[in-house]
This record gives C-alpha cells, structure tokens and sequence, in this order.
C-alpha cells in the first residue's frame, strides 16, 4: 500500500491546464485536497484555488469575496459564461 502525501505546496502549484473547465479544474483540485491528513481551511483552500485559475478567470475572481465553495462556484460559473 504506496499512498502518496499530498502537501499544501503540492496544492499551491496544482494549476488550471488550458483547455480545462473551471468546474474540471476545482474537481480535480478537491479531490488532491482531499488526499490530505491536515488540511488548509476552507477559506485558504479558495484563495489556492483563485490563485491557479488561468489568468483572464483569475483576474476576474480574485477581487471577489468567497465565503464558501459553493459561492466561488456559483461565481466561477457566472463568469465563464461572459
């Protein structure tokens, strides 16, 4: 039984690929949190995640106010849809 340790730095570089949806992107995303004995908060986890966002979605998203996950998908979605 290999299981690799997912880290917070592993996290921070996890990037949103090209021609990835953003829905794809933040599935992926959690999915590699969840791997995590310790994770960041809920809200550090966001700000990751705005972060690695390709950069024209990133520059829209990262001046908004994400409470929840659900709100930064709700957003997330709205946006892409401009």
């Amino acid at each position: 039984n290999t299981q690799i340790e997912i880290t917070t730095r592993d996290l921070e570089t996890t990037k949103q690929e090209p021609k990835e949806s953003f829905s794809d992107f933040v599935t992926r995303w959690r999915a590699k949190a969840s791997m995590m004995t310790l994770r960041p908060t809920d809200k550090d986890q966001i700000r990751m995640i705005v972060r690695n966002l390709q950069p024209k979605l990133m520059q829209k998203m990262i001046v908004l106010p994400f409470p929840t996950f659900s709100d930064l998908m709700k957003w997330g979605y709205k946006l892409k849809m401009q």
